[in-house]
């Protein structure tokens, strides 16, 4: 579904990818893990179109897209829950999910928003509320329906447990388990490698912009804290 080969991607003249290469198949669930500034952000940003690459290849399908337009890179199939979640805080959950939709044909919106609910049941509890109004988790949980009302085959989730109490981070790790369930290939970057391991077949650790380890997530996480720091 997604690889990613030899990605450099820079902010000026500071390099935040170093090289780095990855893959995602057809419906499996990968992590990328690493501490704070290890290029988690900048690599999600990268596959989605939204940093140019400097060099190497990300290919969609077989597709090449490193140089593609974000909105072009949506269509091909994936969505971008970024970090910090951007819900659209005046619009209401139901707006915010029509926005996730737009794509789809008329008749086809109101039941993938039906099965949204089903995913996330609070959210169809609050459709009328206010994006800003809604707790950290349900903010989360909002911003993952948005990104699935499209039907992607890759969803990208960045820091989905950043500023979130621990309690409420046991609701998105469920939230994960049940996107996961569904069979859209997940690709989620972490900085908290236990919920990250926790929901992925495999993971990838990064710092500083390199891939330092890979492996089966069982593989990866007896030994994290030496990868880390090392």
């Amino acid at each position: 579904m997604l690889e990613v080969e030899s990605l450099v991607a820079r902010y000026g003249a500071v390099e935040a990818l170093h090289g780095v290469s990855l893959e995602v198949g057809s419906g499996e669930a990968v992590a990328v893990v690493g501490p704070n500034g290890a290029g988690k952000t900048t690599l999600l940003r990268t596959i989605s179109g939204l940093v140019r690459a400097a060099s190497g290849s990300v290919r969609i399908d077989g597709r090449t897209v490193g140089r593609t337009a974000a909105h072009r890179v949506a269509r091909l199939g994936v969505s971008h829950v970024p970090e910090g979640r951007a819900i659209l805080s005046p619009l209401t959950v139901k707006d915010n999910l029509l926005m996730g939709g737009y794509r789809l044909p008329g008749a086809e919106i109101q039941g993938r928003m039906e099965e949204m609910i089903e995913l996330f049941p609070v959210l169809g509890r609050r459709l009328d509320s206010l994006g800003g109004v809604l707790s950290g988790g349900e903010q989360q949980m909002l911003a993952i329906a948005r990104g699935l009302m499209a039907r992607p085959r890759l969803l990208m989730i960045d820091e989905p447990s950043m500023g979130l109490a621990p309690r409420i981070v046991g609701d998105v790790l469920d939230a994960l388990h049940r996107v996961v369930a569904t069979g859209t290939a997940v690709l989620v970057s972490e900085q908290n490698a236990g919920l990250a391991l926790e929901v992925a077949d495999r993971a990838y650790v990064m710092v500083v912009g390199n891939v330092v380890a890979s492996g089966r997530s069982e593989e990866l996480e007896g030994n994290l804290l030496e990868t880390y720091l090392a």
